[in-house]
């Protein structure tokens, strides 16, 4: 991975300006409310809460009436549709994927931004104890979001996966805030196509399980506009996990592909130290998208972790 970066470092020099603006401009084109297409009984939903705060999501019903409901927030670079392959935990579960939006006047450079828009999507749906997951960034605003905010969400577990100890050594932070500083200074199309690169390198590493209906990111690949891009960096250029992780009370499902690209075992076995009850998964081929890939085999991790303990019924 640090190859690949020092690869796209030099090669951002040379991006064509004239044909990645026109890109920039048409994604900004798109409605803030736009969704790509999704299968089954996978649907697009908007809301407004009564702060004003426009929502974006999709959900897929439970085979049972009121069952509790998973909350799934998705990672950087792709969208709520990440979580489609977990449509076997309807069998106990409503699923709902939030979607963080393209554009944002919250959008101020803070992770509170982020976390507070789901919070107050919980808020506003009335959920009631919902389990919360997270996916690499999305990892990142589930467990501040339950470290800060679980006194009013309620959360009985939270499960991350594509994640690992951050930001906890000095030089992890000032390599963080170079890489930050690094994109305030790019122009939009050049943000813009190295996020395409990433995605697309993303797509190639992993390995899909043949068993399922979707595997490559590339199918629910959408771009989003450069300002969200932006914001997830600087949101994250300072941010040390471990006093949110030491803050967590609630049980931990913790599971990673063998062949994360971004964070070794040794980063995601770090977070033992700060977690008090966990439960840490490593899966055979997985990638840092192991759950669209292997959607089958997680949701049956996610299924043995939340039926361990009366925690999870009512």
């Amino acid at each position: 991975m640090r190859i690949l970066f020092f690869l796209l470092h030099i090669a951002i020099i040379f991006v064509p300006e004239k044909k990645y603006t026109k890109k920039v401009k048409k994604v900004n084109q798109k409605p803030v409310t736009y969704q790509g297409k999704l299968d089954g009984k996978w649907e697009h939903h908007h809301l407004r809460s009564k702060v004003g705060i426009e929502h974006n999501y999709i959900s897929h019903p439970s085979a049972k009436e009121n069952s509790p409901v998973l909350v799934m927030i998705h990672g950087m670079t792709i969208d709520s549709r990440i979580y489609m392959n977990l449509a076997p935990l309807s069998s106990n579960y409503t699923l709902v994927a939030y979607n963080f939006p393209s554009r944002s006047p919250l959008y101020d450079g803070t992770l509170t931004a982020f976390t507070g828009m789901v919070y107050d999507f919980i808020k506003a749906k009335h959920f009631k104890k919902p389990v919360i997951m997270g996916t690499s960034f999305g990892a990142v605003v589930a467990v501040n979001l339950t470290a800060n905010f679980n006194d009013r969400v309620n959360a009985p577990a939270v499960i991350l996966t594509g994640t690992g100890i951050t930001g906890n050594n000095e030089r992890v932070r000032e390599n963080n805030i170079k890489t930050a500083e690094w994109l305030k200074e790019l122009p939009d199309y050049k943000v813009y196509w190295l996020m395409e690169k990433l995605v697309k390198n993303s797509d190639n590493l992993e390995k899909p399980d043949k068993n399922e209906s979707h595997a490559y990111l590339g199918d629910v690949f959408e771009m989003k506009s450069v300002q969200y891009y932006r914001q997830v960096v600087y949101a994250t250029q300072r941010y040390n996990s471990v006093t949110d992780l030491s803050n967590i009370t609630i049980p931990v499902l913790v599971f990673q592909g063998e062949e994360d690209g971004l964070f070794e075992k040794k980063q995601t076995y770090a977070m033992t130290n700060y977690l008090k009850n966990v439960d840490i998964k490593f899966i055979k081929n997985g990638s840092h998208s192991v759950v669209y890939a292997q959607g089958k085999k997680v949701s049956a991790i996610i299924s043995d972790f939340c039926s361990k303990e009366s925690r999870f019924r009512k």
